[in-house]
């Protein structure tokens, strides 16, 4: 009986059995100083077949922050500059996802563009609806990223003609499928926006009008730069631009994913693409 009692702490030393809101039943094995998780996603989603899904299949995932699996990136780590690119090229898209290891386009295509004569290179894309998600690998196999913050900056050369209220720049934190994850949003009407999806339905948690660092309302125009960033730590998102919060909410639906841009009706210039390393200033 002692033994059996023996036995039993140390199986639940190494597995934790954790169900996550409304999607899937979830077991972690703790590797110190990470852990890995059991994918049970396509077998008991609540999302229909044909779902795409960032973490495919039953098997085990490497899981924990960006700090212990630092992103991987062509210019080394945490950070994508777009530098090493032709003038003009395909860097990624939907239509052929193998171009890089580190990014994947889920709708649309990211192109290389160089300006001023070849002074700032920058990604470009002209889709309506351009996705694209981070793609942190371990041992060839994707990571799911529990606390992590990622960063872009984008400008918006020209909207696109629309009449959806979502028209603007996004972005994704804990992204499991296209059904489920967290999304930020700066809309071209200069609202800001918090959202949940989970199994396909959207949830409002916050909103507010773009400000400064006063506090007072900002416009959002074409042709100017802006630095979006969202921090998720815990149950705690930050949502900030240029550097000032705008929305900050706590929920615990979704506790791992991965991070990504979304563009809607945009002609838009990306750079400066960071998934941090070190989150002690966040």
């Amino acid at each position: 009986m002692t033994s059996t009692f023996r036995m039993l702490g140390f199986v639940s030393f190494l597995y934790l059995g954790v169900f996550d809101f409304g999607t899937n039943l979830i077991l972690e094995q703790v590797l110190d100083p990470s852990f890995h998780t059991i994918n049970q996603l396509e077998a008991s989603s609540c999302n229909p077949p044909g779902t795409y899904e960032f973490f495919p299949g039953t098997g085990y995932y490497p899981s924990g922050s960006s700090e212990v699996y630092p992103w991987q990136t062509p210019a080394g780590v945490s950070f994508e500059g777009f530098e090493t690119y032709a003038d003009g090229a395909i860097i990624e898209a939907s239509s052929n996802k193998a171009l890089q290891s580190h990014i994947e386009v889920t709708s649309g295509t990211l192109v290389s563009k160089h300006l001023s004569g070849g002074v700032y290179k920058r990604a470009k894309t002209e889709d309506y609806n351009f996705r694209m998600l981070i793609q942190g690998l371990n041992n060839g196999s994707r990571v799911k990223w529990t606390d992590q913050a990622l960063e872009a900056r984008f400008y918006i050369d020209s909207w696109q003609d629309a009449t959806d209220s979502w028209q603007g720049i996004h972005l994704f934190t804990r992204y499991r499928t296209e059904n489920d994850l967290y999304v930020a949003s700066l809309r071209s009407d200069g609202t800001v926006y918090f959202k949940k999806k989970l199994c396909g339905t959207y949830t409002t948690l916050a909103t507010g009008t773009l400000k400064d660092l006063a506090g007072n309302p900002k416009s959002f125009q074409t042709k100017q730069w802006y630095k979006l960033t969202l921090v998720a730590i815990g149950n705690h998102i930050d949502f900030y631009v240029d550097n000032v919060l705008q929305l900050s909410i706590t929920d615990g639906t979704f506790s791992w994913g991965t991070s990504g841009i979304r563009t809607d009706y945009a002609n838009v210039y990306l750079d400066d693409l960071i998934l941090h390393d070190d989150l002690s200033d966040f």
